[in-house]
C-alpha cells in the first residue's frame, strides 16, 4: 500500500521525480525545453507557482506552491504523463519514462525552504557535473541568483 500523500491549498513542496531505472533520458536540449514547456502548460491548467527548478539528465527537482487548489497529485500526474507521452513519441520509444511516483516534501519552515533552494540549485555542482551552478542551464539558478544584489559570485 502506498503511503498517503499530503497536499494542501497554499502548500509549498519540494518535488523530486526520477527517470525509470535512473536512466539518463534527458540528453538533448529539446528534451529539457519540452519539459519546461509542459510545466508552463500545466501552470495554465492548474494554478500553481514554480519557484525553483533543476532538470538533470535522470531526475527533476521542483519547488512549487499550490496557492489556490489542493491539486499537487493532479498537476504532477499531468506534468509527468504529458512529458512521458511527448518524449516517447519524439524518440519513437514505448514503455515507462518515470521510475515510479514523484516524491514530495512539505516545506514548513524558512530554514527548510532555504535548504531546499540551495539543494536544488547546487545539485549539479554537488554532483561534480559543473564547477558553479550558473554553468547548468537547466535550472533556475541564473534566473534567481544573477539578479542585481543576489549574485553569489562576489
Amino acid at each position: 500500500m502506498r503511503p498517503i500523500r499530503i497536499s494542501m491549498v497554499n502548500g509549498l513542496f519540494h518535488i523530486t521525480t526520477r527517470c525509470d531505472n535512473k536512466n539518463f533520458y534527458f540528453r538533448q536540449d529539446e528534451d529539457f525545453i519540452e519539459y519546461l514547456k509542459v510545466i508552463e502548460k500545466a501552470r495554465e491548467k492548474y494554478s500553481f507557482k514554480l519557484h525553483v527548478y533543476c532538470i538533470t539528465s535522470n531526475h527533476v527537482h521542483l519547488l512549487i506552491s499550490t496557492p489556490t487548489d489542493d491539486n499537487l497529485s493532479r498537476l504532477m500526474q499531468f506534468i509527468n504523463g504529458e512529458y512521458a507521452k511527448n518524449y516517447n513519441r519524439r524518440h519513437k520509444r514505448t514503455g515507462h519514462f518515470w521510475g515510479g511516483r514523484f516524491y514530495s516534501t512539505i516545506i514548513d519552515s524558512e530554514t527548510q525552504l532555504l535548504n531546499s533552494i540551495f539543494y536544488i540549485e547546487l545539485n549539479m555542482t554537488r554532483n561534480n557535473v559543473t564547477k558553479h551552478p550558473k554553468e547548468w542551464k537547466w535550472s533556475s539558478y541564473s534566473l534567481i541568483f544573477t539578479m542585481e544584489g543576489l549574485s553569489l559570485s562576489r
